[in-house]
């Protein structure tokens, strides 16, 4: 039978090992391989490192192939329309799956550039196209996601201009030099964005341009289907000769309280023992080096919609159900997260969940309700430790509340992972000085009740981002875009010594690896592990070489607790 949507979710798996380039130096490396925890164990075993290297890729596995929402909440909601719909998760990993599949018949091929890399990703999704176009010949293959989205704002901005730096502020300024400097910008930005170059994108049917793309594609499938054409629907974007042609009109707003996943169908489907849950789309801050908030409608989900998706989860989930409150910030304010938290517990639905939420609403009261819910991380966005760099940032974020907040977790025993961004226009000796303080100021060693990590980001110029702005540029002194960018106090390769610099004056709390971290053991061993594993390769920054077993005999001690604890009467008491 023929399927209406082949849904493709990226072209290759997760890589969470590993630190190419900037992030080589803040993580410990053993034989040329990042030493995370699945590592790390496998050597204590005292195998051969290259059968301890094979055992540890098998336990990141599961992590790589993490659950993501997209093509479950499409699935539901295609098929309350009357559409068949399936999944390729990784077009490298699944080729020879994906090919038996558009022999057997598809009607149309959904591609979503949402899991993408942040720079040139134009050029990744022209490959997969061209790739998937000596398979699928005339199938109409339809493009959409945040990358999408991207270019819609990169091409509105452009046309407005508002998108400079890649070339000299004059060529704007002369009239008759400006639509050269436009082509150029034009030519340069097509690496990063579609729609810049329909030439280019010439194999892609249709780019899906609205914001709750998913009425659309249904809108497709379904006029596909029945052998009609669909150009004139609105919210797209179709490549031509003679560049893009636009559709005018309205989409429907999805009402995310409505659209429900039905876990109790998909839950063999699960992959990495953690479930994704919508919290709504969209954020409401507008912090400066960040265009999510520009991307999508706000459009945060009611506690009464959550708590009933959750409930269908729990019928075909043992308990405690490990879920992942998707979105980009679930806490916009105090009483919608103590609303949220309070009927999670009312529930009784027995969760382990994790979400980006605000440090500066947090309070003990709140920490309270929040493990009560079943909160057992919370994600956190805080960027620096100098108030005048979160000014600038238009983060709107007292650094000394933040850290409040984090401590009113740590009470609580919820661990936390925050991420800073390192580089932004303003930054300084002095501002990274704040930022390694505010960081050993978290909770750690056996000060700590729960595990705190924080990870640096090196500064990116989406040109997008408010902070690429024409005015914001002139106010810094900004050049460049994505990865290749300097302003007044600061060029891209500084911000890489910087981050080294903050890792190594930070004291106590470890720089997070993208890695699976060992549930059976005690949450302070894993602490005591991470941050031993930091300070040996800080000992190594500077020149030591520091004998790798008294890490490994904690690694080994860990276990054998793990192990003990879980033969007790008692089991673990972490």
């Amino acid at each position: 039978m023929k399927t209406d949507v082949l849904f493709i979710t990226r072209s290759k798996g997760f890589a969470v090992s590993g630190a190419a380039g900037v992030y080589r130096d803040l993580n410990l490396e053993i034989g040329g391989e990042t030493a995370d925890f699945p590592l790390l164990r496998a050597l204590a075993r005292r195998e051969d490192f290259p059968v301890a290297r094979e055992h540890a890729e098998q336990d990141r596995r599961s992590f790589r192939l993490v659950s993501v929402l997209t093509p479950f909440y499409l699935e539901d909601y295609l098929a309350r329309r009357g559409l068949s719909f399936l999944e390729i998760a990784s077009v490298e990993e699944q080729w020879d799956e994906l090919v038996a599949h558009i022999e057997n018949g598809v009607s149309l091929i959904a591609l979503s550039t949402t899991w993408l890399p942040p720079v040139g990703n134009a050029q990744e999704i022209r490959r997969i196209v061209a790739r998937l176009r000596t398979v699928a010949g005339k199938t109409p293959i339809v493009v959409g996601g945040m990358a999408v989205r991207k270019a819609v704002l990169a091409r509105r901005l452009l046309d407005e201009g508002q998108i400079k730096g890649v070339l000299p502020d004059w060529m704007w300024r002369v009239p008759g030099v400006r639509r050269i400097a436009q082509a150029f910008t034009l030519e340069a930005l097509s690496h990063h964005f579609l729609l810049m170059d329909a030439q280019a994108d010439a194999g892609i049917s249709a780019v899906i341009c609205a914001d709750g793309g998913e009425a659309t594609l249904a809108a497709m499938a379904e006029r596909v289907k029945r052998g009609l054409d669909y150009s004139d629907l609105p919210g797209l974007a179709l490549p031509r000769p003679s560049g893009y042609i636009f559709t005018d009109g309205e989409t429907p707003r999805v009402d995310v309280d409505a659209e429900l996943v039905d876990w109790r169908k998909h839950y063999p489907k699960l992959v990495g023992g953690e479930v994704p849950i919508s919290c709504g789309t969209g954020c409401p801050m507008r912090c400066g080096f960040c265009d999510f908030p520009s991307l999508q409608r706000l459009g945060l989900r009611s506690a009464a919609s959550m708590v009933e998706e959750l409930t269908s989860l729990a019928q075909v989930m043992p308990a405690p159900r490990r879920v992942y409150l998707v979105g980009d910030n679930l806490s916009a304010g105090r009483r919608r997260l103590l609303e949220l938290a309070k009927a999670l517990s009312s529930a009784r639905l027995e969760l382990r969940w994790r979400a980006f939420l605000r440090a500066d609403v947090l309070d003990d009261e709140l920490a309270c309700a929040l493990r009560e819910s079943g909160c057992a991380e919370a994600l956190l966005g805080i960027e620096s430790g100098d108030p005048e760099i979160l000014r600038k940032m238009d983060k709107k974020l007292d650094p000394d509340k933040a850290l409040q907040g984090i401590h009113a977790l740590d009470r609580q025993g919820i661990s936390t992972f925050s991420t800073f961004v390192v580089g932004f226009p303003g930054e300084s000796a002095r501002s990274c000085e704040q930022t390694a303080s505010f960081i050993s100021s978290l909770p750690s060693g056996a000060r700590a009740n729960a595990f705190h990590s924080y990870h640096l980001f090196r500064f990116l110029v989406s040109p997008t981002a408010p902070i690429a702005a024409p005015s914001a540029r002139k106010l810094y002194n900004l050049r460049g875009i994505g990865e290749n960018w300097r302003h007044s106090t600061m060029d891209v390769a500084r911000a890489a010594i910087a981050m080294r610099r903050i890792f190594v004056d930070v004291k106590g709390p470890s720089h997070a690896y993208m890695e699976p971290l060992p549930e059976h053991w005690p949450i302070a061993s894993v602490r005591q592990v991470a941050e031993a594993r930091d300070v040996l390769q800080k000992q190594r920054l500077a020149g030591e070489t520091p004998p790798i077993e008294k890490l490994l005999d904690l690694v080994r001690a860990a276990e054998a607790n793990a192990t003990a604890s879980s033969l007790s009467p008692l089991g673990s008491s972490a």
